[in-house]
């Protein structure tokens, strides 16, 4: 036990220096350790399975920012935030629908079979044959997937970018190839269901809100209201039209009449003429005077049928400067006396004068008839039409009070169709770039670190190994080895040394 001291320092316990030249005197044993050394880190380092990685990049919004929705719930007093955090991604993809559909695209693939679900952490070989064997349906085949493909994959956020990173990682390049295509898939549908189950729970409340407004306005008796003032509006139009066309026809009438009762008036006027000794030209500038007052007064009257507030200024314009020609033209016939005509036929023009008197009296008749039932039929259609406006007036005031509900009705409408709309164009809130790297491919563990391991696992043991041999050699080779050995002994000479 005495050679334990040559193994020993004061201050770094063991004397390294003395086990390098323990290591250069027994050789083999050295030999044996390097060569065990490069055994090691040959075996470590080929021996692990080559691991297949690739990164995508992508981003996400929320569900209220999806297909314009925003606009429309702005409009419904209904925003939320666009924004989404790292939390909520992971939250999503390790969701348990997530990962079932996930599973099942995977299953689905055509190269299935080809796909190496071993963890990238273990050295197994296991095929996918292997680890589906107790299966023999496709639902089997998805539970034993889910508990799998959980630990393949990793998500990551850009601090500042608001992207996302999604790094799969797997034992095989077409394994990780086929995993990222379809999670892009599953995440895209899944994104696009959670969408359709968001809109459907907002309609599905909304449709709540509108049949318990819809109720409270029935109670009321809202929709009844509505309806009468419809019919009102309706009628109201129907009689602003009834009454432009009797006002129509009663200008016709109006004018017919008036005519009539000219031709009626010029009629007895020629009759009662007296036929004198004046000249032709005489009796031609009376009945000249006649017709110009005849024409003079249709135009009066049918100017003076218009209402005041309904006529221009041009119109009474036009109706003073004839009232004025009127006068002129009286005054003239009056300046002209009784006149005689002394021309051919004077007599027999009087006989047909008389003879049309009674037909121009019995068109008048009948024309002043018309007149004044189409008058009493303008009477009774200003008299509907006030009653209409007066009901109308009632239910505006009625509805007055139920404003508040139905303008609260017609907004929750509003916002059904809206999202109605958005359910219909709902889209994944999903974006993959198209850009990456490839799919990158390493050992597990670097050469250096499996080195690093090696060498100090075989220079341990070949520490061992050669204290161990070192204890059992029971030769001394040098001074130093005998003064640490017998410390109790005093050199007193050196044996010669012979070449």
């Amino acid at each position: 036990m005495k050679k334990i001291n040559a193994l020993l320092h004061d201050v770094t316990l063991i004397d390294f220096a003395f086990m390098v030249k323990l290591a250069k005197r027994y050789k083999t044993v050295t030999r044996l350790a390097v060569g065990a050394f490069l055994i090691l880190t040959s075996y470590f380092y080929f021996s692990q399975t080559t691991v297949h990685s690739k990164k995508v990049f992508f981003k996400m919004t929320s569900q209220e920012d999806t297909g314009g929705g925003r606009k429309i719930d702005e409009l419904v007093g209904d925003v939320a935030s666009n924004f989404v955090n790292h939390n909520e991604v992971k939250a999503m993809v390790s969701n348990f629908k997530f990962i079932h559909l996930l599973a099942e695209k995977m299953v689905d693939s055509p190269n299935f079979t080809k796909l190496d679900f071993n963890s990238p952490a273990t050295n197994s070989l296991r095929k996918p044959d292997d680890l589906f064997a107790s299966c023999s349906s496709r639902d089997c085949k998805v539970r034993i997937l889910e508990a799998v493909i959980s630990g393949m994959y990793d998500i990551e956020s850009e601090i500042g970018t608001g992207r996302f990173v999604l790094t799969v990682t797997t034992r095989s390049a077409l394994t990780t190839t086929e995993f990222i295509n379809y999670f892009i898939v599953a995440i895209k549908e899944n994104r696009l269901n959670m969408a359709l189950e968001e809109y459907e729970k907002k309609i599905s409340h909304t449709e709540e809100l509108i049949n318990t407004s819809r109720k409270d306005v029935y109670t009321k008796g809202g929709f009844e209201k509505v309806a009468s003032l419809e019919s009102l509006e309706a009628s109201i139009a129907r009689q602003h039209d009834k009454m432009k066309d009797i006002i129509v026809r009663l200008n016709g009438e109006i004018h017919q009449n008036h005519f009539q009762e000219v031709r009626l008036k010029t009629s007895e006027v020629a009759a009662n003429t007296t036929v004198g000794d004046q000249s032709k030209e005489g009796f031609e500038q009376y009945q000249a005077i006649t017709k110009n007052i005849a024409k003079l007064k249709q135009n009066i009257e049918s100017l003076s049928s218009i209402p005041e507030s309904s006529r221009s200024p041009s119109d009474n314009v036009i109706l003073g400067q004839l009232q004025t020609d009127l006068k002129k033209s009286e005054a003239e016939l009056q300046s002209l006396g009784k006149i005689s005509r002394n021309v051919a036929h004077e007599q027999k023009f009087i006989d047909s004068q008389m003879s049309n008197q009674t037909d121009y009296e019995f068109d008048y008749t009948i024309t002043k008839q018309k007149l004044k039932k189409l008058q009493s039929e303008s009477e009774k259609a200003k008299s509907d039409l006030s009653y209409l406006l007066s009901q109308k007036a009632k239910l505006d005031n009625e509805l007055l009070a139920l404003k508040p509900d139905l303008e609260y009705l017609k907004k929750m409408e509003t916002k059904l169709v809206g999202l109605r709309m958005l359910k219909s164009g709902a889209r994944a809130n999903v974006m993959f770039e198209d850009y990456g790297p490839e799919v990158s491919s390493f050992k597990r563990n670097s050469a250096i670190k499996i080195m690093s391991f090696s060498f100090f696992f075989v220079g341990f043991f070949m520490f061992l190994a050669l204290m161990i041999i070192y204890l059992l050699d029971d030769k001394i080779y040098d001074e130093r080895e005998f003064e640490k050995c017998y410390e109790d002994l005093r050199v007193i000479g050196y044996a010669p040394k012979f070449d």
